[in-house]
């Protein structure tokens, strides 16, 4: 926990670094952080400084005004905000001034043009161009996303669209940005930078269009239900408040964030306001009822001038971060490594061998066939999991975490992923996380899940030294996994380094981890060299780094983290932490506190009796494939039966072409399959 304060207490002090890009502009609000109980008097204290209370934001986060400064306009007010912090004292511990900035919808444009009401006119051509990934079997099983809403945090949903409407939830939608019910895109927009207003119709279409329609596609989820949270305003515009109020929007009733966005800075390290960081600790602990909101993030389209662990929007342990796979199971060249996605999607096209992905845009008839990227990955991830929590919805976020991971799968990419294998036998790649998504066995798998044990935090390490760089240095960390205490960990989830260092350019540093069980060749890359450089004064930083690459170990032994410099860079180290995130027993398995044999992993018989347990939910999925095909045979052996029988006889039966007939009026075979 105290990890938790330091790292959101040191996100906010930095705002001020990360506000001065050339799109940002300041705004006469300010963020403060304010217990309950000090709340009236610290209001008091800030009349007198100008400051007067617009909202509360969140628990012990409110919004105030300072009516003595201008809006979008930038003023060294250091000497105002030390004077009211020096009055106000202990009751304020956090102020940040909201600044207005641009954010990036994370998808690429196809070289195909929308298409039009000429192509819709021959729907076979698009609707029945649906996904791989296991999805259109999930659905053949009966999981279709009913019961489950998406939110979808965006620029707007076309919410008139006739392939969204039926799914729509018009009580759960809202504009954030402009603070009304009306989360429709804007009509045109005066951005000049390629801010695409249909970006959000399209990830609804992924998520949740509606299937047999004959219009477009279907959404992966297509019985799921659509909130459309717009936080962006008409020039692609938002703050942290506004990110942070928009992702703890009625999550009593949202099950899932979908957010195709990121940072517009292309360098350097994104730091989020503490309105995020509080929205994604309140979504894990009361949303859903206390099971917790399920944040879904891209791992971004930078490429090789990208790496995820550098932007906080991403490397977030509550959020789950999506990759993109390629036509054949290639690596995109928009791809950006990223040690903390879990998984990955298509990126490219709806099926592995294919490059289009149909969905709907802002026309009320019209698709479109130009959409790629994480973008789109990050929506079919959100369609998915609804397929994962229609099927169980007493599921935990973390419980959707751990799901993924074990069915997640390498086979289609192993050509291109840089793939590894950790020390309990688990796949990952650098690109793609533990592999491509796959809905039918996340949701077989999903059935007989018993809920994951309580997740222990194992504060590990702390080296205080300060160590020059000036090529690669090597430092070695002894853990036993807070052994014998509360916080024990004997099966890793997410492991975190917080490091604080200086370097003469940010974008020549690299940071690898190694485990005590981890090949001895191989490390999680917690940061890469970027190809972009950045024109920034700073040169000290403090981060959180974060990798999924250790999931199901033992943390138990010698942990190693090696800094290395590139380009005649140098730097120091100031201090390191070791944060260890996970369970004391392996899912399926009761905690308790028996003594472990800590020469061995105990998640290795887990990880045995989970595969066996994988491929007997498969064994099922064929069989009932069987009787579907078993079926359909006796049915066509029905016909020709009919066909040899004398058209003038006195039969019962119904003509074959008056059967056909029947069939198209009453629907389409979704109707048959529902």
């Amino acid at each position: 926990m105290s990890t938790l304060i330091f790292s959101f207490s040191f996100l906010l002090m930095n705002l001020v670094y990360t506000a001065h890009g050339d799109n940002d502009w300041y705004t006469n609000e300010y963020l403060l952080k304010i217990q309950k109980n000090d709340f009236e008097g610290a209001k008091t204290v800030a009349k007198d400084f100008n400051f007067v209370f617009v909202k509360q934001v969140m628990p012990d986060l409110y919004l105030f005004e300072n009516t003595a400064q201008a809006n979008r306009s930038y003023i060294d007010n250091t000497t105002l905000l030390n004077d009211f912090k020096s009055a106000i004292g202990d009751k304020v511990p956090v102020i940040e001034r909201q600044v207005m900035r641009k954010y990036l919808q994370q998808y690429i444009t196809n070289t195909q043009k929308p298409l039009d009401q000429s192509v819709i006119n021959y729907p076979d051509v698009i609707s029945k161009n649906y996904y791989d990934m296991g999805i259109e079997v999930a659905w053949s099983l009966g999981f279709r996303g009913k019961n489950i809403t998406v939110a979808v945090v965006d620029i707007g949903v076309a919410m008139e669209h006739k392939d969204l409407k039926e799914n729509m939830d018009l009580s759960l939608s809202y504009n954030y940005a402009y603070t009304n019910t009306d989360a429709n895109p804007p009509i045109q927009t005066s951005y000049q930078d390629g801010l695409d207003i249909s970006h959000g119709t399209k990830c609804a279409g992924l998520v949740a269009a509606i299937k047999g329609n004959k219009l477009c596609s279907a959404g992966v989820a297509p019985e799921a239900k659509v909130a459309a949270i717009r936080f962006l305003d008409d020039n692609g515009r938002s703050n942290d408040v506004r990110i942070g109020t928009s992702l703890v929007h009625r999550f009593e009733r949202v099950d899932i964030y979908s957010n195709s966005w990121g940072s517009i800075e292309s360098c350097g390290f994104i730091k989020p306001g503490g309105a995020f960081h509080k929205a994604l600790l309140e979504g894990i602990k009361r949303g859903r009822g206390g099971k917790g909101s399920l944040f879904i993030f891209p791992a971004g389209n930078s490429g090789a001038d990208g790496d995820c662990n550098a932007d906080g929007f991403v490397n977030h342990i509550h959020g789950i971060t999506i990759g993109s796979v390629g036509i054949n199971g290639s690596r995109p060249a928009f791809t950006e490594i990223c040690s903390c996605a879990l998984a990955a999607t298509l990126g490219e096209g709806t099926k592995i061998d294919t490059r289009t992905m149909f969905t709907t845009t802002v026309s009320k008839e019209e698709c479109t066939s130009d959409f790629m990227a994480t973008s789109s990955s990050v929506a079919i991830a959100s369609g998915m999991v609804a397929l994962t929590l229609g099927a169980n919805p007493n599921l935990t976020y973390r419980d959707v975490q751990h799901i993924i991971v074990n069915t997640a799968s390498f086979e289609l990419l192993h050509n291109y992923g840089d793939w590894i294998t950790n020390g309990v036998g688990k796949t990952v790649s650098p690109f793609f996380g533990f592999g491509i998504m796959n809905a039918t066995a996340m949701v077989l798998l999903s059935l007989n899940w018993t809920t994951v044990s309580e997740k222990h935090t194992c504060n590990s390490y702390n080296v205080t030294s300060y160590k020059n760089v000036f090529d690669k240095i090597q430092w070695t960390f002894h853990t036993d996994g807070c052994q014998n205490t509360a916080n024990a960990v004997n099966y890793l989830e997410h492991v975190q380094v917080n490091i604080t260092f200086n370097a003469s350019s940010e974008t020549d540093i690299e940071f690898q981890l190694q485990s005590p069980l981890f090949p001895s060749n191989s490390s999680s890359p917690l940061l890469t060299r970027r190809k972009t450089k950045c024109n920034k004064s700073e040169n000290l930083f403090n981060w959180i780094f974060t990798t999924v690459h250790f999931w199901g170990e033992h943390p138990k032994g010698e942990w190693k983290l090696e800094m290395r410099l590139k380009n005649g860079a140098v730097g120091a180290v100031v201090s390191a932490n070791l944060i260890l995130h996970g369970t004391e027993a392996p899912p399926s398995q009761k905690s308790n506190n028996e003594e472990r044999d800590q020469n061995e992993a105990p998640e290795t018989q887990h990880d045995e009796e989970r595969s066996v347990g994988v491929l007997a939910v498969f064994c099922i999925a064929i069989v009932f494939l069987m009787v579907v095909m078993y079926i359909g045979a006796c049915k066509r052996l029905k016909e020709e039966e009919l066909r040899n029988t004398k058209k003038d006889g006195p039969y019962n039966y119904m003509h074959l072409s008056q059967r056909d007939n029947l069939a198209k009026d009453v629907g389409s075979d979704d109707t048959l399959l529902s």
